[in-house]
């Protein structure tokens, strides 16, 4: 009789020992080199913390540093910055654009500037500097494109094009690309590989040496930094014509020509404008944009209208 009861109970205990091996095997299936990433979902904890009643502090303390591992997880995320069309990153592969390490005050911190990465950028880093040609009425000119990143002098070193953490003008304190007012960092140059020439002409458009008008410069169109421009004027504005060239570009959504009397409709970024012309001479012309009229005008010189286009 004791024998009997003695077997039932030890078959009571086998079982109930294979049910919690069973148990244990699993919850040990997860691959705890990833805790506690298996614990974490979106970001957030899915689970419970379970304390027994009678536990020691010890285990109480253990909970928290659990607990605090799994905020940490859940607040664990990667910040990725995408970046749209034509852009250069301030970097090469051996070097990268340092916050300034430094407690001074915000105006004397001295950094890493773009000077101390690269020197100057060209068409291999930036597609806007793509070499061109000038195609003028006497012939064609190839250059290129650069941006020159100088060094500041004096007490300006190492204070412009730096990265810190200060504070913004709307009282943002965080890491901020910095360039200090009126400094020089960088600078924009265009170069020839061969010498445009022009005629001479005074302003009748006769051949003149001492003219001020060079004619095949004017009309034409010069691509500089991603953008077309047209050259509206030519000149050689100084006492002695030979030493100076002075080209006024001009960058337009649209251009036409019209005659005295005519009429032309053009839309530009979404807004209707209706152009008449008013009055030519020899040497001006006047407009009416959406019936407003223009001042005389110029070869060379624009009227800003009441909405800040300009003709």
């Amino acid at each position: 009789m004791n024998t009997k009861k003695m077997f039932k109970k030890l078959t009571a205990v086998a079982t109930g020992a294979t049910m919690i091996g069973a148990t244990m095997m699993g919850a040990l299936a997860a691959d705890l080199s990833e805790y506690p990433d298996v614990f974490v979902s979106d970001g957030t904890f899915d689970g419970l913390f379970v304390v027994g009643e009678a536990a020691a502090s010890v285990d109480n303390l253990a909970m928290t540093d659990i607990a605090t591992n799994m905020w940490i997880a859940g607040s664990d995320s990667t910040t990725t910055t995408t970046v749209s069309g034509d852009a250069w990153m301030v970097g090469t592969s051996a070097k990268s654009l340092e916050l300034a390490n430094s407690n001074a005050s915000d105006g004397s911190i001295i950094g890493e500037t773009f000077n101390d990465i690269e020197t100057f950028i060209s068409e291999d880093e930036l597609v806007a500097l793509a070499d061109g040609v000038w195609s003028t009425n006497e012939d064609e000119h190839e250059y290129n494109q650069y941006i020159y990143f100088d060094s500041a002098s004096g007490s300006n070193v190492g204070k412009t094009s730096v990265v810190k953490y200060s504070e913004n003008d709307d009282e943002s304190t965080e890491d901020h690309l910095f360039f200090k007012n009126g400094v020089e960092f960088a600078r924009y140059q265009i170069e020839f590989t061969s010498t445009a020439q022009s005629d001479v002409t005074d302003s009748t458009g006769s051949a003149d040496t001492t003219g001020t008008y060079l004619d095949d410069f004017e009309n034409t169109e010069l691509s500089m930094f991603g953008e077309t421009y047209t050259v509206v004027l030519a000149r050689r504005p100084a006492s002695t014509p030979e030493d100076s060239v002075k080209l006024t570009l001009m960058a337009g959504a649209t251009t036409d020509t019209l005659n005295e009397g005519e009429a032309g409709s053009y839309t530009v970024q979404g807004t209707n404008y209706d152009v008449e012309v008013t009055f030519v001479d020899s040497t001006e012309a006047k407009f009416t944009v959406n019936g407003e009229a223009t001042n005389p005008l110029k070869v060379g010189e624009t009227y800003i209208l009441s909405d800040k286009s300009e003709i």
